[in-house]
């Protein structure tokens, strides 16, 4: 067993950190943990850190789409206020360029946790409620209930038949779209390995030790990010994947159109796909999430050079007199890839350094993000419908759009959602103050 990364002293005295694998080889139930309380082998142990940067993550959803009203030169957002600035869009390509990316490599994250912690018919069952469930209501309500604001904002009207279109959009249920392929590729994996295991187990003899073919091809692999990991330069290594399923794309820089399409191509499964599967690694091989901890300095650092060559290169590369030579599109390309894992990398690392604490309101905000990240769209679009005629400076009309977001939304969860059924499908079950009903299991609360 690889000893842990010396860089592991570097993080908070409530940091631990236990190996993803046995001296075998096989998963073990030790994991990494951040919590002062309970001991290093509680499986209800979890990264309350990963967790705050979830819900951040998610709420960030709501000020990136209350913002893509005031940017300036755009083509697809229905709404276009009189009033704009540049300034959204270095917003909204801050952290458009990062929040996708860094949500699946949490999501590849917990998803080895919950597995783990409750085997695999478990994460099929969790997995279908907690994502599966809440896509297929969000499509058939939240997506065409944004189609008719669409319809509204833009004079539009439909033609009979022609209603079917308002489903035909995946909106902001793109992310849950692409997490339920991901798991179900996911636990179509596990079961494959350990139907192979079984198999070779009941063939070993007595002196052989049984694996199955994917046990064999996972420990190189392994190794190879084992080694990665531990080189300075190991970022860079992950750029080329990124560019290669980002080169096909017509809009240079992006790997789709987020939301347009129900169904999301392949290069787009594969590209969000391996940034979940860098989650799910670094949850096996946790030590190295010391190593970001140790230098999310560095990473953000290169994230702030990198991020002013993607943004003026995709512009000159769109601007309508601009030239597309080949050299222009593989840097704008490079640089939108390495933005990506740089900006995720100084997140994660900034976060289990600085932002683990876990108190009832950290945690409550937590589980209310998933609810109103859910909930947000529609609302987003209305307001910003409902305040095109004000004479109105723009930064003023987004930053009232978001608090009153935040305010319905979150009054609405309190009442309506965070203790009803729709709270068990999103969160698990939650008591009141002073109920004497049982605190829920982690294995319960594990969000998307």
């Amino acid at each position: 067993m690889r000893a842990p990364h010396s860089s592991e002293s570097h993080l908070p005295a409530s940091f631990t950190i236990a190996p993803g694998t046995d001296s075998t080889g096989a998963p073990s139930r030790a994991m990494a943990t951040a919590t002062e309380t309970a001991p290093a082998s509680s499986p209800g142990h979890r990264l309350h850190a990963l967790d705050n940067l979830r819900a951040i993550v998610m709420l960030t959803g709501i000020t990136q789409h209350a913002a893509l009203s005031y940017v300036v030169s755009i083509d697809f957002w229905p709404v276009y206020d009189v009033s704009r600035s540049f300034g959204f869009n270095i917003m909204v390509g801050i952290t458009n360029g990062f929040r996708s990316h860094l949500f699946f490599i949490l999501a590849g994250f917990f998803a080895r946790l919950l597995w783990l912690r409750s085997g695999l018919g478990a994460f099929i069952r969790q997995r279908a409620l907690r994502i599966g469930l809440p896509f297929l209501l969000g499509t058939l309500t939240l997506v065409p209930l944004s189609g008719w604001i669409r319809l509204w904002a833009t004079q539009q009207t439909l033609a009979p038949g022609e209603w079917t279109t308002l489903f035909t959009r995946s909106e902001h249920f793109w992310f849950l779209e692409m997490l339920l392929i991901l798991c179900a590729l996911n636990a179509l994996i596990l079961w494959a390995s350990a139907s192979a295991s079984a198999s070779a187990s009941a063939s070993a003899t007595a002196a052989a030790t049984p694996r199955s073919p994917l046990a064999r091809l996972a420990r190189p692999l392994d190794a190879a990010c084992d080694w990665l990991l531990a080189r300075p330069w190991r970022i860079l290594a992950l750029v080329p994947i990124g560019m290669l399923l980002m080169w096909a794309h017509h809009n240079v820089g992006l790997v789709h159109n987020k939301g347009h399409n129900l169904t999301p191509p392949l290069r787009a499964v594969l590209y969000y796909g391996h940034f979940y599967l860098l989650g799910w690694w670094l949850h096996c091989r946790s030590q190295h999430l010391a190593t970001l901890a140790q230098n999310y300095a560095s990473y953000l650092l290169i994230a702030v050079l990198s991020f002013p060559v993607f943004g003026i290169g995709y512009m000159i590369y769109h601007s309508p007199e601009g030239t597309h030579p080949l050299w222009l599109k593989t840097l704008v390309i490079a640089a939108s890839a390495l933005y990506a894992w740089a900006a995720a990398f100084a997140l994660i690392g900034w976060f289990l350094r600085h932002a683990g604490s876990h108190t009832p309101r950290v945690r409550y905000l937590a589980d209310a993000s998933y609810w109103c990240y859910i909930a947000h769209f529609p609302l987003v679009l209305w307001l910003q419908v409902l305040m095109l005629p004000w004479d109105v400076n723009c930064w003023i009309k987004f930053t009232l759009n978001v608090l009153i977001n935040l305010a319905v939304l979150l009054l609405l969860y309190d009442l309506c959602v965070r203790y009803t059924w729709l709270g068990r499908i999103l969160n698990g079950p939650r008591t009141r103050p002073g109920s004497k009903s049982p605190a829920p299991t982690p294995a319960q609360t594990a969000g998307p």
